[in-house]
C-alpha cells in the first residue's frame, strides 16, 4: 500500500490519556508532524458555519481560524490566502475544508509529508472524520482508568469529587471504541494503549508506522 493513500489522520482520547506522548512519538518520524489541540476542527469549525457552501461563511471560517491561531497560539495563517484556496478548490463541504486547512499547515513545515491532528475529548467525532473520506484514518488513545483518575486528580482545580468526571469520560471513550471497532477495519481505525508504549516502545512504534504506511525509523525510540 502506498503512503499517498493516506488522506488525513485524526487522533483523540480523554484527558491524561497519553495523547501528547503518541503525538510526540509520531512527530519524531522524519515524515510526520502532529498538531496537538491547535486547530480543533471539530470543536470550533465543524457544523459551525452552515451552510458551508456559502462563500460568505467560508470567509468567516477562515477569518475566525486565523484570528484564533494568532491570539491563542501565536501562529500566523493568512486568512485571505486560505479563503482563496478554498474557492480555488471549490470547497463546499467540511471534509474538503479540513483537507485544505491541514495542507496549509503542512506547507509551513520542512521536509514533512504527513500531517495529523490530535484533539482531546473528540473521540465521538472519529466517526464523522472517517466518513469524510474513505482514505482517512484515525487513532484512538486509551489509558488504564486508574492512572487517568490519579493523574487528573493531581492537576485539576475542580473542588470536591468533581475530579471523578474523568472516569465517566473514560467509560464513554471506551464504549465509543467498542462501537467503532465493529464498524471500521484495522487499516482505518487503530487503538493505542498508553501502557503499551512504555512496555513495548518498538512494537508500538512499528504498529503505528504500519498503520500509517510509512517505514519504521529507529529515531522514534530515542
Amino acid at each position: 500500500i502506498k503512503m499517498s493513500k493516506i488522506n488525513n489522520i485524526f487522533c483523540s482520547g480523554t484527558m491524561r490519556t497519553g495523547g501528547s506522548l503518541v503525538a510526540n512519538l509520531l512527530t519524531t518520524h522524519k515524515d510526520v508532524i502532529v498538531l496537538t489541540d491547535i486547530v480543533h476542527f471539530f470543536r470550533y469549525i465543524y457544523k459551525k458555519y452552515d451552510p458551508i457552501n456559502s462563500p460568505v461563511n467560508v470567509f468567516k471560517l477562515c477569518r475566525d481560524l486565523s484570528l484564533r491561531l494568532k491570539y491563542r497560539d501565536n501562529i500566523k495563517l493568512d486568512a485571505k490566502k486560505l479563503y482563496k484556496n478554498c474557492l480555488k478548490s471549490n470547497a463546499k463541504s467540511y471534509s474538503k475544508i479540513y483537507e485544505i486547512i491541514f495542507k496549509s499547515f503542512l506547507k509551513k513545515t520542512k521536509n514533512k509529508k504527513i500531517i495529523a491532528e490530535y484533539a482531546n475529548f473528540e473521540w465521538h467525532n472519529i466517526d464523522n472524520f472517517l466518513k469524510f473520506n474513505k482514505d482517512n484514518v484515525a487513532i484512538h488513545v486509551i489509558r488504564d482508568p486508574r492512572a487517568v483518575l490519579s493523574s487528573w486528580k493531581k492537576i485539576t482545580f475542580s473542588k470536591g469529587h468533581k475530579y471523578l468526571n474523568c472516569i465517566f469520560n473514560w467509560i464513554d471513550s471506551a464504549d465509543t471504541y467498542e462501537s467503532l471497532k465493529k464498524k471500521y477495519k484495522i487499516n482505518r481505525y487503530l487503538l493505542i494503549k498508553f501502557e503499551d508504549i512504555h512496555k513495548y516502545p518498538e512494537k508500538v512504534s512499528k504498529k503505528l508506522c504500519k498503520f500509517l504506511r510509512i517505514k519504521f525509523q529507529k529515531r522514534m525510540l530515542l
